[in-house]
Formats: C-alpha cells, structure tokens, sequence
C-alpha cells in the first residue's frame, strides 16, 4: 500500500483533492513540526510533496516516517519537482541516494 503526505502552504487543498480518489494520504501544514503528528505508515511505501517546504523539514519528516515504520519514502522538493530524493530503511541501516 501507499500512502501521499502533502506539506508547505497547498498541503490541506491537494490532501483533499487525493483523498477524492480514495487514495490514503496524509499533510503537514506549513510550520508545523512533523512530531507534532501521530503517522500511521508502518509498513506503507510513502511519496512526501513538499513544493515550497524547506528541504530540512521535508528530510526531517522522512527521518520520522522511517521512525514510525515507513518502508520506503521518496520526497519531491522543489515548486516544480526537479528533485527527487529517496530514503530507503534496509534492516542494517538506512541509505540515501540522491
């Protein structure tokens, strides 16, 4: 299973307009601190869209996914998507490729 988390400034609107399609998604409102969410993942493959979030608030979120059990977690940064990052949690540690 997979499941969408929005963040930055649209994240409630495009939530919305995802969760229309029956699809399971989640947001992080702009400012908001990613531990202030309880995130059920565990066990879902998770794609992060942060168009106008800071990349260290899109990587810190990623860090509390993969806390929460997240299996993998690819985050798009950038206003039109120019950059994708994937973190990948292995059982010995965790890899990063950008």
């Amino acid at each position: 299973m997979h499941v969408w988390i929005y963040a930055g400034s649209a994240a409630w609107t495009r939530a919305l307009s995802r969760a229309q399609t029956g699809l399971p998604v989640l947001a992080l409102p702009q400012g908001r601190s990613p531990e202030s969410y309880r995130w059920p993942v565990s066990g879902f493959d998770v794609t992060i869209v942060g168009d106008d979030e800071p990349e260290d608030v899109l990587r810190h979120l990623a860090f509390i996914l993969r806390q929460s059990g997240a299996r993998l977690i690819a985050v798009v940064c950038g206003r039109s998507g120019q950059r994708v990052t994937c973190y990948t949690q292995y059982a010995g540690g965790d890899k990063n490729d950008t």
